[in-house]
């Protein structure tokens, strides 16, 4: 009875310690994705370890693979090329691929193809984790593919499959790192004996415990009967999950253009008439002239007396003083402007004529200064003119005149000054 109270309380402090301090993750497996292009969104699963090809997988959907290339680099900036290969699913034995496998560590590019050489899938993998690297192009690691009926890795229950061998590989490292960490636990329960402390409450604990595990045990087993139920019943009845997928999911190649081309609007342009719109209709026409009218009716008699608005008797002889009053004022206004305006037509004579008058002066002070500026320059003329009468000159020399001869008192050379 105490060797099974130790037993389950050696599992529950191992599960306390899993719980508390969680396993650091392993370098089998490791890879990092360096980048992926994926422009139609096939990729079903990402990529990861597949411990029993021991290669680093991902799956697309659909059938349209039927091309792969492989190149190895020597370097993280993909710039020298160790190697390049390329496969057909024929290398395989399939008829298409679903995925790409890289088996070498090393750094990887692998692209898929459809029939007209379009890329479907290209990723670029820096792998590390490959236990026991094959680095072949033979290996059936590198790539994933199926045949025409359906029948290859690519489809659900090879995933499946899978998924439950992941489950093992957890559940066998979850053992091993159990049993390298066994003296731990053991330290730990010589401890607590040692310290002599009392496990009744702790076996309570214990065995709460334990019924969950129980518990959780059935459930994966009714899990597994489920599953396994539906794999029978589906195999049973020749029905693959493929087969639907494929008619889900479009198998035939979409060629997608480079280049959109638009159409030419000349094309598309509508016949032309040869000759020019012309509208010849006729919408009205010219009736003529009209028909005179009939003459007007002859006027009635004027009345003599009427009602005006006040509603009193309003005779003729009234009503023409009136007309004579209006008339008159109308006389008297008129000649009241007539008079008004000869007044405005003498004032502008008499202005006028004092206009003339003074423009008549104004001449008159102007001719009078031309002639006086004219005999000013006669009287300048004549006095810059040589003086002839000076015979005495004429008929002596001027070195030899008599000294004792009287010389003429009228000096001609001077100028002759006119007062004006």
């Amino acid at each position: 009875m105490r060797k099974s109270i130790s037993i389950k309380i050696l599992f529950f402090v191992c599960f306390s310690f899993f719980i508390m301090f969680p396993l650091k993750s392993l370098a089998v497996g490791e890879f990092k994705v360096i980048s992926i292009e994926d422009p139609f969104n096939l990729v079903d699963k990402p990529f990861y370890y597949n411990s029993s090809q021991d290669s680093v997988m991902t799956h697309i959907r659909g059938q349209r693979a039927v091309k792969v290339t492989y190149t190895q680099y020597s370097d993280a900036s993909y710039s020298t090329i160790l190697k390049t290969k390329d496969l057909s699913p024929q290398n395989y034995g399939w008829d298409f691929f679903t995925g790409l496998g890289f088996n070498c560590n090393t750094y990887y590019e692998g692209i898929l193809y459809d029939s007209s050489n379009t890329v479907l899938l290209k990723a670029r993998l820096h792998v590390t984790g490959i236990v026991n690297p094959v680095c072949d192009s033979s290996s059936a690691g590198e790539g994933t593919g199926g045949k025409g009926d359906g029948s290859g890795n690519g489809d659900c229950a090879t995933a499946i499959c899978e998924c439950i061998s992941q489950l093992k590989d957890v559940a066998q490292t979850i053992n091993s790192s159990v049993t390298s960490n066994g003296s731990t636990l053991n330290s730990i329960l010589n401890a607590t004996n040692s310290n002599g402390s009392k496990i009744d409450n702790v076996n309570s604990s214990v065995n709460q415990v334990n019924s969950s595990v129980n518990q959780v045990n059935n459930s994966v087993k009714e899990n597994g009967n489920t599953l396994n139920k539906i794999l029978d019943s589906t195999n049973a009845n020749g029905v693959r999950l493929d087969k639907i997928l494929d008619q889900i999911i479009p198998t035939g190649d979409i060629e997608v253009p480079n280049e959109i081309k638009v159409p030419s609007l000349e094309s598309n342009k509508p016949p032309m008439p040869d000759k020019p719109f012309k509208d010849d209709s006729t919408y009205f026409k010219d009736q003529g002239d009209a028909s005179s009218p009939p003459p007007l009716p002859p006027a009635g008699e004027p009345v003599k007396c009427w009602k005006d608005d006040k509603d009193s008797d309003v005779c003729e002889e009234a009503n023409t003083n009136k007309r004579d009053d209006v008339n008159k004022k109308d006389e008297v206004n008129k000649r009241d402007e007539v008079n008004k305006k000869d007044e405005v037509n003498k004032r502008d004579e008499v202005n006028k004529k004092d206009d003339v008058n003074k423009r008549d002066e104004v001449n008159k002070k102007d001719d009078v200064n031309k002639r006086d500026e004219v005999n000013k320059k006669d009287d300048v003329s004549e006095r810059d003119k040589p003086n002839k009468k000076d015979d005495v000159s004429d008929r002596i020399p001027v070195g030899k005149r008599d000294p004792t001869t009287p010389i003429d008192p009228v000096d001609h050379g001077l100028p002759n000054w006119n007062s004006p």
